[in-house]
């Protein structure tokens, strides 16, 4: 692992931490949207339930850098190069 891994691990982490509500709330009126579709307006609601997994599916992505820069960064603190 490298240094640059730990970098974007950092950088994802200050993202998700600002961008955490704004994930919550989008995903909330999605599902309150999808919530209050018509009986039958199934495309609808499907669409809606789709984009809250393709939603999850980026916060999971970011999380994968963060994971990834901490992984980095304990092997980095455990065999440090000198």
């Amino acid at each position: 692992m490298s240094t640059n891994a730990i970098a974007k691990g950092h950088a994802a982490a200050r993202e998700l931490e600002q961008t955490e509500a704004a994930f919550a709330a989008v995903r909330q009126g999605l599902l309150e949207k999808a919530a209050a579709t018509p009986i039958t307006d199934a495309l609808m609601r499907e669409k809606l339930i789709l984009s809250v997994q393709v939603l999850e599916a980026v916060k999971q992505a970011v999380q994968s850098v963060i994971d990834t820069g901490k992984v980095a960064e304990a092997i980095a603190a455990q065999f440090p190069s000198s």
